[in-house]
């Protein structure tokens, strides 16, 4: 197994490679990386004095990395600030005006977490809407006030329900949509819950994905997660070849 995703993961960052420098990626070349660094270290530079929690080095370093690709993962252990590391980022982008609302989808669990912490990084209580644990008439009625909302969360069952009316909501506001335990998405074909969060990525403004496990079984797991950030783009190509490709390589390494 090792052997094999050794194999498959040279493949995946050279297939990566050429998604990144195709010369079809006309918005890319318009915006070298080096710009998009030197902009996110600009950004970095001012997140104080609003945002009040003191970040470690790795933290501002993923920061910069996800202002940098825009949409982005961190797969960092529990306990590494993953959450902070997201509220440092979204604070930047709305200053800039480019979002002003994060909705989350993940476990009912991470609720709590992310208010709380939310609240330690802007000394203050996050303006926020739990839409998961209420019956569908009622989310829809509290969908329609979610402009009074900043922090909006919500969890990957009730998303799955809910799809048409949160692309709505996704469609009529700059968001950044965060999937917090993305491995819940981990089946590349027939998930619903996959298939539901790959449908709300086309209409969110900014993607992030949250994990410290991203492959709890097998490489299959990441075709869905790393789809959800680029969803036109298919950096991994159809589920279908991808699924061929995992397959080959495990030959491969076999033989």
């Amino acid at each position: 197994m090792q052997a094999a995703i050794m194999f498959f993961a040279l493949e995946w960052v050279s297939k990566v490679k050429r998604f990144w420098t195709c010369p079809s990626r006309s918005r890319i070349r318009k915006r070298p990386a080096l710009r998009l660094w030197k902009r996110a270290h600009t950004l970095v530079s001012s997140l104080s004095p609003e945002f009040s929690r003191p970040l470690t080095d790795l933290q501002l370093c993923a920061v910069r990395h996800l202002l940098a690709t825009e949409n982005g993962a961190n797969f960092s252990v529990p306990g590494s600030g993953k959450t902070s590391v997201v509220l440092a980022c979204y604070h930047l982008l709305r200053k800039e005006g480019v979002i002003n609302a994060l909705l989350v989808i993940g476990p009912a669990s991470c609720f709590d977490p992310w208010e709380q912490e939310f609240e330690k990084c802007f000394d203050r209580k996050p303006k926020s809407l739990r839409l998961a644990g209420n019956v569908r008439s009622r989310r829809r009625e509290l969908l329609a006030l979610s402009g009074r909302y900043e922090l909006i969360l919500t969890t990957y069952h009730s998303a799955a329900r809910d799809v048409l009316d949160l692309g709505g909501l996704l469609s009529r506001r700059p968001f950044m949509l965060v999937l917090d335990e993305s491995h819940y998405i981990k089946r590349p074909q027939g998930g619903i819950l996959a298939d539901a969060v790959l449908a709300l990525s086309h209409h969110a403004k900014r993607r992030v994905i949250l994990t410290g496990t991203p492959m709890p079984n097998s490489l299959a797991d990441l075709w869905s997660q790393i789809t959800f950030l680029w969803p036109t783009q298919l950096p991994l190509g159809t589920s279908d070849d991808y699924l061929r490709q995992i397959q080959q390589t495990n030959v491969r390494s076999v033989g």
